[in-house]
């Protein structure tokens, strides 16, 4: 009876020519030792195969291979035939024409390739590779080494997490989107943002207050650098709270035939909420609503929303969705810092506007990041009023004429500007400040 594994013929008792039977032992010992196979893509013999030839036969075996797909096949020069050893499960065998290792299962040969692997742990469907130890090390060859982590979609998640006792409470890495972000956690569930790094300029922004050497940093602490702190009410009334008649911005230019006047303003002691200086208007109360709980809407530094009337000329338009709209007004051109981030209230009356992201890092709309999104600079009437935040890079120029800008459709269409504010540098400003941001001229 041949053996179980290699098929080899034992000799019998007193059998004639016993060196018949021990050469074809060998032969068969040689053809499964150490197996390697020149390819696993013929099913016909080789014309002129040469001795020790080893093929894994592919599927629609004819000649000398008939029926034995999946077999090993030895040329034996000796004996001038063929040696084919039908694989076991388990069995492994190296592809030298494409450099793998092929295990067969039972049913088919298989790249060798390790679906899970344990280092002093076990592994499971989830962590297939874990690693017990109190340190690993990968080191380098050649002059240095990456560690890649890298996820299918920027939607997805690809970072490090810092557990205690199997509960994370740290994470960094790249968490639904391509910045870098810190994050911890309390209790593995809830994770707040500690700190982002913008991927495209590398500016770091604080969703909540940070100390930086003892020194509390918010966005809140931001100072507006326009000389009229964004109220329209001219540069000399920033010391006190009223700002009784519009006055037009300086830092801004008409453009397009388009006119920028005084709408209403923000009155301190108004007769809505209680004071005795006069009613606000309906867009004033609107947006104030949005900002202050009803017993602090009676208080505070007045300031005025500016409308914007679409003139008749049609330069520089821009076209997104589909729609041609063209710039209403533009930021006069003096030299600027290399990093501004500017916010504005906006609020459509008639038509549609549009807040342009060109030379923006990042541009959020009521404090969503929506960098990227065209669409997101679109506004509509039905959008009430709308709080817009743009990061600002520097360009070649040394100025920008866009720091304010918004694309209005046709002649007559009208939108309402209101408590503009420039800082240096990137952050995230607050879209629910309840009033201007403050500048350096605010305190006398």
């Amino acid at each position: 009876m041949p053996t179980p594994n290699l098929d080899l013929t034992p000799l019998a008792a007193a059998q004639s020519q016993k060196h018949v039977t021990v050469n074809e032992a060998f032969a068969r010992l040689d053809a499964a030792a150490q197996p390697t196979v020149k390819d696993r893509t013929q099913a016909t013999p080789p014309q002129s195969p040469e001795d020790g030839d080893r093929h894994l036969i592919a599927e629609g075996a004819s000649g000398d291979w008939l029926d034995h797909e999946d077999d090993i096949a030895a040329w034996d020069a000796a004996g001038q035939n063929w040696i084919f050893l039908t694989p076991r499960n388990g069995w492994q065998v190296w592809v030298t024409g494409e450099q793998k290792m092929l295990r067969y299962d039972g049913a088919v040969w298989k790249s060798e390739t390790l679906t899970q692997l344990g280092v002093n742990a076990a592994p499971d469907d989830i962590n297939r590779l874990t690693v017990a130890s109190e340190a690993i090390l990968l080191t380098h060859e050649g002059a240095g080494i990456q560690t890649k982590l890298n996820k299918a979609t920027a939607a997805d998640t690809a970072s490090i997490l810092f557990q205690t006792n199997y509960t994370g409470h740290a994470e960094i890495g790249l968490t639904g989107g391509t910045d870098l972000q810190f994050k911890t956690s309390p209790d593995g569930i809830a994770f707040n943002d500690a700190m982002t790094l913008d991927a495209a300029t590398g500016a770091a922004t604080f969703p909540v207050p940070a100390t930086v050497s003892g020194l509390s940093v918010s966005p809140d602490l931001a100072l507006n650098i326009l000389p009229d702190q964004g109220r329209f009410g001219g540069e000399s009334v920033n010391v006190g709270l009223i700002a009784p008649s519009f006055v037009p911005p300086t830092y801004l230019r008409a453009i397009n035939g388009s006119t920028l006047e005084g709408y209403a303003r923000f009155i301190h002691g108004n007769t809505t909420y209680g004071g005795s200086s006069g009613a606000l208007d309906p867009e004033i109360d609107g947006l104030l609503s949005i900002l202050r709980v009803p017993t602090r809407r009676r208080h505070g530094a007045e300031w005025w929303a500016m409308k914007v009337i679409m003139g008749d000329r049609t330069l520089a338009n821009v076209t997104v969705d589909g729609v041609t709209r063209y710039p209403a007004f533009r930021t006069i051109n003096v030299p600027l810092p290399r990093a501004l981030t500017v916010g504005f209230y906006v609020r459509v009356l008639n038509g549609s506007a549009l807040i342009d992201q060109d030379f923006t890092s990042r541009f959020s709309r009521w404090g969503a990041d929506e960098t990227g999104n065209l669409d997101s600079g679109i506004i509509e009437p039905d959008d009430g009023w709308v709080f817009i935040e743009r990061q600002v890079t520097f360009n070649a120029f040394g100025y920008n004429a866009g720091l304010f800008q918004i694309y209005l459709e046709e002649d007559g269409d009208e939108a309402l500007i209101a408590m503009p504010r420039v800082t240096v540098g990137h952050m995230t400003l607050d879209p629910y400040l309840p009033g201007p941001l403050p500048n350096a001229r605010c305190f006398g």
